[in-house]
């Protein structure tokens, strides 16, 4: 009988693309990253507006209003 737990599935979550990763943080804290400039902050918003974070995912909705 093997030791610990068998029926235990790993597997590893990673961002494609830093366009995500702002997303998100900016989600989640509303705080657009530092380096970014007036302009870069104003399409951040916008580009946010068809995000939402569900229990830890990133979803869009789409244009049939479908996440």
């Amino acid at each position: 009988m093997e030791e610990g737990f068998p029926n235990v599935q790993l597997f590893s979550v990673s961002v494609a693309d830093n366009y995500f990763s702002d997303i998100i943080h900016f989600l989640t804290t509303r705080i657009a990253p530092e380096e970014y400039t007036c302009q870069q902050n104003k399409e951040l918003v916008v580009h946010t507006e068809d995000f939402s974070i569900i229990l830890g995912h990133l979803y869009k909705m789409g244009a049939d209003e479908i996440l």
